[in-house]
């Protein structure tokens, strides 16, 4: 009983610390206005992604060659999302659960993932102009 006690609070911190987490990530991504190269490669016809674009989004992500060295807000953001997806299908036969602000945390969700596309885009355009520009030099040449 005891355990019951002291697990359950800490597992409901545990969740709201997580949602809080990626909200926070949401916001900061919100603030971003994405290029048209973004929406140029997602053919969205007005420019904002919508949560239909969300696993495509997603998986562009996730092919882009260029990482970043902290990929963990790229992977909880995915986990909020298929928990807002699982929770809208389980939730919608029951008629007292309305999710209507499941959808916008959705589309806010690809609008996180359109801007982190752009940011790679953009990251590996400017690595292939350095390219090239300086096509024969190396940043680190190894000396022998």
């Amino acid at each position: 009983m005891i355990r019951a006690i002291v697990l359950l609070p800490l597992a409901l911190l545990s969740m709201s610390l997580f949602v809080a987490y990626c909200r926070w990530w949401l916001a900061q991504a919100s603030r971003n206005e994405l290029t048209k190269n973004v929406s140029d490669s997602m053919t969205m016809g007005n420019g904002v992604p919508s949560s239909e674009d969300l696993t495509r989004l997603q998986a562009l992500v996730r092919l882009c060659p260029l990482r970043e060295k902290n990929e963990a807000p790229i992977v909880a953001v995915s986990a909020y999302s298929f928990l807002l997806t699982g929770l809208s299908i389980s939730l919608s036969n029951v008629p007292q659960f309305s999710p209507t602000w499941v959808e916008p945390e959705l589309r806010r969700c690809a609008h996180f993932f359109a801007a982190r596309l752009d940011q790679r885009i953009a990251r590996a355009r400017k690595l292939w102009a350095e390219q090239m520009i300086l096509p024969g030099k190396q940043k680190n040449p190894r000396r022998i």
